[in-house]
């Protein structure tokens, strides 16, 4: 009976345990590849809001950086006479921002603007959370407590069982 009553304690105890732990929104994956040119890192924040569904997506390789907002309902809107650019706003208590991105063809793909990257990164670092906004229509909620230690990982060489060259032809 002792030994049962041990069985139920252990179980209750790995029950609390792995349920009390805090689970990142960041999504970090990896895309691996025989040349480090085409290798990635991709760090995601999804919305899960099935009306008006936005994504933030960064992705690292060798030697860029990048980010991109992909939206999934309706077209970024577009400023004034210029079908190219859209305007976002960050809020957070302690301000608000305005980042122009790039509308990739389509217009439900935004790329942000090194200069824009940059803002949002050192924002994440910053702020204690972030709303992204784009016109009324989309709103992303973005906790940032996490986003460092996620952030970090796209920096980390992955561990390739690749070779360098995947095979050789001979003639």
């Amino acid at each position: 009976m002792s030994n049962l009553r041990f069985v139920y304690l252990l179980i209750l105890i790995l029950t609390i345990s792995t349920s009390c732990s805090k689970k990142s929104n960041w999504q970090c994956s990896r895309i691996i590849s025989g040349y480090k040119d085409h290798s990635i890192t991709r760090l995601v924040y999804p919305n899960t809001d099935l009306i008006h569904d936005i994504q933030l997506e960064i992705i690292a390789s060798d030697q860029t950086l990048k980010a991109y907002l992909n939206l999934y309902s309706i077209k970024a809107p577009s400023i004034d006479g210029d079908d190219k650019t859209t305007l976002i706003s960050l809020l957070s208590p302690n301000g608000t921002w305005q980042l122009y991105c790039d509308r990739l063809s389509g217009g439900q793909k935004l790329k942000f603007t090194k200069k824009s990257l940059d803002t949002l990164i050192n924002l994440l670092n910053t702020e204690p959370y972030l709303v992204l906004a784009i016109s009324d229509t989309y709103r992303l909620k973005l906790t940032t407590d996490d986003f460092q230690s996620s952030f970090n990982k796209l920096n980390q060489r992955p561990i390739s069982i690749l070779p360098n060259k995947a095979f050789d032809v001979a003639f």
